[in-house]
């Protein structure tokens, strides 16, 4: 007997190949069967007739890292059809977290601290989950552990602590180590500290995902420096949400992209992802020059208090070309969205200049005023993206797809503000808009980006494929109703046209409802195969 069977689905099983019309058979967990099955061989018959049958998606590039702490259920990732995510993105993981770490800010937001990968994933483990989650060991993370936010190289002591550190987090089951290379500290590092750190996580399997270090001007040699990272070190490289930043550098898309190919041609496996929106969030602190964060928000504050400093910062704005892509400050400014704000709520769905207007000071004086009264935690959505990079970057072969979003629901602490939709409608507007309606991308190669090329990547052996033996991930949708609903404007909402959605076996969405099974497993480096 089957625990369930699902009854004459069109499976597009991940691989790219076209889809077929079977039934499917799970059995502890497992995908036991693929082919003809009797409704009499299980007491859980699920018709899917006519709906698209396939792996779970998988979230190569999550910040859930803590949400999931908060809301294990992680709704707004399992109702799109999500059932795997990684964490430890951009520089940033929960773990280790010793020494110097005060100053990481989503310690400070949550108020979650690990010393240790494995203590995150204990604790994990203990509370339950409703995703499978892997994490990347952050280089930010490690790096404030051991330096605190100091732009200086390391001395050789501190090298081979933070290689001690990565080893550790490898050894605890991290899938890989990532960076942040625009923003403190991940911007203090030069290439050589990475490239040491990198050959820790090389040796023992993993990968490394970069936020690169300029996704504007410096675009070109950003990309150039990790794909010689990985060149040097035999890492396999993932470029984080690929994109290039401010008109004036639209369409650089298509030479990082051919670089990418051209790496590969010479034996160095380098990938990227994206997300299909032409709106990035971060950290409205992330707009000052990584010399301005230096030593954390503390000094940060001090900082802008100081006439003279301020100026100086403003300067180093006005000219920057890593940062903020050698955009103008007007054009930098001008395209902020408030997102969420601790002091002013009031502000949150509102562009920067019509905020500075109503307020009769000038944007610059805003930003600088909400990062103040925040303490740095202010958050904000920038339109800055080309509608023809992101089609570029998508339908490549190379790209896979990647929130850069995290868990959330409508409710409580993670309801708050006006959250980037990508959180809640990523997958679906794949599916919906590039897929069915401008046919951008066949529907099995969108599947392919979204279930088996992640997991490639990552070397998860036994999870992004509808095939015999496989853990039984997998989500069922209508393809002609399928659509994200989340807007810019109205972010907390639920997409809709996804049936079902089962992780390891579990039914966890029904009808587009949550049933509350928690049964995510931590996939660490040691049982991924």
């Amino acid at each position: 007997m089957f625990d369930f069977i699902l009854k004459d689905g069109i499976v597009v099983d991940g691989s790219g190949n076209p889809w077929t019309r079977t039934d499917i058979g799970i059995r502890e967990g497992r995908i036991s069967k693929v082919g003809r099955l009797e409704p009499s061989e299980t007491t859980k018959l699920i018709d899917v007739k006519d709906l698209i049958v396939s792996p779970g998606f998988i979230d190569i590039h999550s910040h859930s890292d803590f949400t999931l702490l908060v809301d294990p259920k992680a709704e707004s990732k399992t109702k799109q059809g999500v059932t795997t995510e990684i964490v430890g993105n951009c520089g940033t993981s929960a773990g280790p977290m010793t020494g110097k770490t005060l100053q990481i800010d989503a310690l400070r937001t949550y108020g979650f601290k690990f010393d240790s990968l494995a203590d995150y994933f204990r604790h994990l483990e203990k509370q339950g989950i409703s995703v499978n989650l892997g994490s990347l060991a952050g280089h930010s993370t490690i790096r404030t552990s051991v330096m605190g936010v100091e732009n200086r190289p390391p001395t050789a002591p501190e090298l081979q602590e933070m290689k001690s550190l990565v080893a550790q987090s490898m050894e605890e089951g991290a899938l890989g180590f990532s960076s942040v290379l625009v923003h403190a500290p991940g911007a203090y590092a030069d290439k050589r500290e990475l490239a040491e750190l990198c050959r820790v996580v090389a040796e023992r399997g993993g990968i490394y995902a970069t936020h690169v270090r300029g996704e504007g001007t410096t675009i070109e040699s950003a990309v150039s420096e990790a794909i010689e990272i990985g060149e040097e070190t035999g890492i396999p490289v993932e470029i984080a949400h690929h994109k290039a930043i401010f008109q004036a550098n639209w369409g650089k898309v298509r030479r990082t992209l051919l670089m990418m190919e051209d790496a590969r041609r010479r034996g160095i496996d380098v990938a990227c992802d994206v997300y299909p929106y032409t709106a990035a969030m971060g950290l409205l602190k992330s707009y000052l020059p990584p010399w301005a964060n230096e030593g954390g928000i503390r000094e940060l504050t001090k900082r802008l208090s100081e006439d003279e400093t301020r100026r100086k910062i403003i300067e180093d704005m006005k000219k920057d070309t890593r940062t903020q892509g050698g955009a103008p400050l007007d054009e930098l400014l001008g395209s902020t969205m408030i997102s969420q704000s601790k002091h002013f709520p009031s502000y949150e769905g509102q562009m920067l200049p019509d905020i500075a207007k109503s307020e009769s000071i000038t944007p610059l004086e805003l930003a600088f005023r909400l990062i103040e009264k925040d303490e740095g935690t202010t958050a904000s959505i920038s339109f800055r993206l080309s509608e023809e990079d992101v089609q570029t970057v998508l339908k490549h072969p190379l790209s896979t797809i990647g929130t850069d979003g995290f868990a959330q629901s409508p409710h409580g602490i993670l309801g708050k503000g006006k959250s980037h939709p990508r959180s809640y409608g990523c997958f679906p507007r794949v599916l919906a808009r590039y897929v069915r309606d401008l046919a951008l991308l066949p529907l099995e190669e969108a599947i392919r980006k979204m279930t088996s090329a992640p997991a490639r990547m990552l070397r998860l052996r036994d999870r992004g494929y509808i095939r015999e033996g496989m853990w039984a991930d997998i989500t069922v949708f209508d393809r002609e109703k399928i659509q994200d609903k989340a807007t810019y404007e109205d972010p907390h909402k639920y997409p809709e046209g996804i049936h079902y959605v089962f992780v390891n076996g579990a039914l966890t969405v029904r009808n587009g409802e949550h049933t509350g099974e928690l049964a995510g497993k931590t996939l660490r480096l040691e049982n991924r195969d």
